[in-house]
């Protein structure tokens, strides 16, 4: 059936076609008869009926105006001045589509048996759609389009509805491809296909941020980002001022800290932060370093005024370093001044300091666990060892040597001078088990004394006298008296000489016993010589 839309006369039959003119609803209808069919009284009298109908319709009509399409008192298809309209008596465009029964106007499109799409004006959203099957595409009210929805919030809203679905793709020949300005304009963002899978956003100016899909890296001014922030700031000027990053704020002293944080993705809080705290009315700039311990984030360290502070908030004026708490070290520390040095860690984790020049030192020791070394700076003279050694864990103390012998509290590597008496503990409430010593004397006599020198050249460490010595033998002394002898950890034998005192007065004690006896012994032999000289004289005088 094809609708008429100019009035005309015309054959009624082309080539065999018998072509009968019908009156319908809103328009004259031709319906086509088949080929070589007879023709009847009827179909001859609808065809001229039709044919005066028209012809009385097209001699009435005024030009510019009226309806060509109607049936009875109601116009479905309108035209006027030109203008279209379907559903609408006053078109005031080429094609104007209205209803005024409450329904949505909609206008569907169909090729053959395909799924027709399907454009309609939304009456209680007021909202222009296309459809087929679904919304598709959606423009509001307020001027805002929606692709994948039908309430946009933004100028452009995008939805998908699945997952490998491109929500924005232009492509530029055969390689998919985003622009939203020309190199020219400045910048571009773009694309270059899964084969590369990376985002450019260009400047025609300098450098390229690129994200790199693959891999998750975002890089400035590298096509190759090898992190997750890779920055190839590339020759910067030689100049103090230029940055190729900057952080800037605008708040108030004691206002929220602007920071950097740091976190596990499923973390809610920070697990560590960078802040940048203000003071002084914004003229100080601080840095701050906090970490998550304790069940909170706690600011560990921090930059004030070219000092740093570790366990401090505050770091003291004048010192570039304030540290709350203990420190531990495994290198050097070293720090001169042109004629002093004092160094932390060299020579096996020791402290010390010396002097290019001489000088008198005084040391003060507050902490345990330490020792205490040194050298002379402008002469070939050095010491092996530490100058004092203290163990924190025993108590043991070694002056000239880092080795104490087990079972004492102070070995010496060298001679021992004092300018007053040294007292030793001998309260009988100290001790039990008393014993008397015996046969000191014959034990002391068993001792050899003797004079010796030392052999420092092979044990220089022991810092022995290099002059000539006298003593005794720690293996000759073990004989008599093992309890005075000690064998060292290195196997070395050491005697106790202050208790060679109590043999010694027993050995004193025995030689008196001996001497009051035969001096008694003497007296008697007198007594008994005097005797026999008195009867020698009598003898004599007669």
């Amino acid at each position: 059936m094809t609708s008429l839309k100019k009035p005309f006369y015309s054959a009624l039959v082309f080539f065999g076609t018998l072509v009968v003119l019908t009156v319908g609803y809103a328009a004259y209808n031709l319906s086509t008869e088949t080929a070589g069919a007879p023709m009847t009284s009827m179909k001859w009298n609808n065809v001229i009926n039709a044919v005066n109908d028209l012809d009385t319709r097209v001699s009435t009509l005024v030009a510019g105006g009226g309806n060509l399409w109607s049936t009875g008192a109601t116009s479905s298809i309108n035209y006027t001045a030109g203008n279209v309209g379907i559903g609408t008596v006053s078109p005031s465009k080429l094609l104007h589509l209205g209803t005024t029964t409450g329904n949505n106007a909609e206008m569907d499109i169909q090729s053959g048996i395909k799924p027709k799409w399907g454009i309609y004006h939304d009456e209680t959203t007021e909202q222009l759609r296309f459809w087929n099957g679904s919304d598709r595409v959606t423009f509001s009210s307020g001027g805002n389009v929606g692709i994948g929805m039908v309430d946009p919030m933004a100028r452009l809203d995008i939805k998908s509805t699945g997952a490998g679905i491109d929500d924005f793709k232009l492509s530029y020949n055969t390689t998919d491809f985003v622009a939203l300005a020309s190199m020219s304009d400045g910048y571009r963002l773009r694309t270059q296909g899964a084969a590369v899978n990376k985002l450019y956003l260009e400047s025609g100016i300098s450098g390229s941020i690129i994200l790199n899909g693959s891999a998750g890296n975002v890089g400035i001014g590298t096509t190759n980002p090898g992190a997750k922030l890779d920055i190839n700031a590339g020759m910067m000027p030689a100049s103090t001022t230029t940055a190729f990053m900057k952080f800037r704020f605008n708040y108030a002293d004691n206002a929220a800290i602007p920071a950097i944080q740091f976190r596990d993705m499923g973390d809610t809080a920070s697990n560590a932060q960078i802040s940048f705290p203000l003071s002084n009315g914004g003229s100080a700039a601080n840095m701050a370093f906090s970490t998550y311990h304790g069940g909170m984030l706690t600011e560990d360290m921090r930059i004030s005024n070219g000092n740093v502070g570790i366990g401090t908030t505050s770091p003291t004026a004048g010192y570039k370093l304030d540290v709350n708490g203990g420190i531990r070290m495994n290198s050097t520390l070293t720090q001169n001044n042109g004629t002093y040095d004092t160094y932390i860690g060299r020579g096996g984790g020791i402290t010390g300091a010396w002097s290019s020049t001489p000088d008198t030192w005084t040391i003060t020791l507050n902490q345990q666990d330490f020792a205490i070394g040194g050298w002379k700076k402008t002469a070939p003279v050095s010491w092996t060892g530490p100058w004092l050694y203290i163990n924190s864990d025993t108590g043991n103390v070694g002056i000239g040597t880092t080795t104490v012998t087990t079972g004492f509290k102070l070995e010496v590597a060298g001679r021992i001078k004092s300018s007053g008496a040294d007292d030793y503990s001998s309260d009988i409430r100290f001790k039990k088990d008393v014993q008397p010593l015996t046969n000191a004397l014959e034990k002391i006599t068993s001792l050899n004394g003797v004079s010796f020198d030392w052999r420092t050249d092979e044990f220089p460490s022991k810092n022995f006298k290099k002059t000539k010595d006298i003593g005794v033998i720690a293996q000759n002394v073990e004989k008599a008296f093992p309890e005075l002898v000690t064998t060292g950890d290195d196997g070395y034998k050491s005697v106790a000489y202050t208790s060679l005192v109590a043999p010694l007065i027993e050995a004193v004690k025995e030689l008196s016993h001996k001497i009051d006896e035969l001096f008694a012994k003497y007296i008697d032999q007198q007594k008994e010589i005097d005797s026999l000289s008195t009867r020698l004289d009598a003898l004599e005088q007669r």
